[in-house]
C-alpha cells in the first residue's frame, strides 16, 4: 500500500524493495538448511533474520523454506522436541502467513 505523508492510499501497491543481491534468497535458504538439527542460538538467529527480510525474498524462496521445514520435520531433524521444534513450527507459520498475505494482496 503506497503512502502520502505517512498515510496509506487504499488500493495502491508499494513498489517491491530493491533486491540486496541476486543470491540473497539462496544464501538465506542455505542458512536455514544449515540450522536444521542444531541445538544452539543459530536457528533462532537465522529465523529472525529471514523474517526481518521477507520483503527481499520471493514467493518461491519462501516456499522452498516451508518445504525444507516440512521435510526436516518428517525425518525428525528439527532439534529438541521441547526447545527447537516449536520455534521451527512457529517460523514455518510466519512464512506461510507472509505467503498468504502476498496472495491476498495480489487478488485485491
Amino acid at each position: 500500500m503506497s503512502t502520502t505523508i505517512g498515510c496509506p492510499i487504499p488500493g495502491a501497491s508499494q513498489p517491491k524493495p530493491k533486491q540486496i543481491d541476486e543470491d540473497f534468497g539462496t544464501i538465506c535458504i542455505c542458512a536455514v538448511r544449515y540450522c536444521f538439527g542444531r541445538q544452539t542460538y543459530m536457528p533462532s538467529l537465522v529465523q529472525d533474520f529471514v523474517c526481518r527480510n521477507f520483503k527481499y525474498l520471493d514467493d518461491n524462496e519462501l516456499q522452498v523454506m516451508v518445504d525444507d521445514i516440512n521435510f526436516a520435520e518428517r525425518i525428525n531433524q528439527l532439534g529438541d522436541e521441547r526447545i527447537d521444534k516449536p520455534d521451527w513450527l512457529k517460523f514455518r507459520e510466519r512464512i506461510n502467513s507472509e505467503l498468504e498475505k502476498r496472495k491476498a494482496e495480489q487478488n485485491a
